[in-house]
């Protein structure tokens, strides 16, 4: 289901009630990944970073939003059609972050505003 159309929240939630694959889906389920997908969607930016933990080595993937939001089913396939495209800049030590920023990352797989950390990301970013 390609999201780019779509206006509002309330609008997807509709149709995350009426979609086969979700109509089985609790409501609050529901309301996650609707609100989920569109921020993804409609309001991540260009340039917003992007965190990617990787348990197995304890560091963190940092990338840079590079691209708008879109739906292709041929990429990852059916399991991640919604995609952005991602400039990656450096992976880090997950020890190389402050203790919050940490916590934030190890909330399960999700899209968190990390606003407050930004610096810290920037400064990770630029130091070798």
């Amino acid at each position: 289901m390609d999201v780019s159309r779509i206006l509002s929240l309330q609008e997807l939630l509709t149709l995350f009630e009426n979609h086969p694959s979700h109509r089985h889906e609790a409501t609050g389920t529901q309301r996650a990944k609707a609100t989920q997908l569109f921020k993804f969607a409609h309001e991540v930016e260009l340039g917003d970073y992007v965190l990617t933990p990787l348990t197995a080595s304890e560091t963190v993937l940092i990338g840079q939003v590079t691209g708008d939001y879109q739906f292709d089913e041929n990429l990852f396939g059916l399991d991640h059609p919604h995609t952005r495209k991602v400039g990656w800049l450096r992976k880090v030590a997950k020890l190389d972050f402050s203790l919050g920023a940490r916590r934030l990352m190890s909330t399960p797989p999700t899209l968190v505003p990390f606003d407050k950390y930004e610096q810290e990301v920037g400064r990770l970013v630029t130091s070798l």
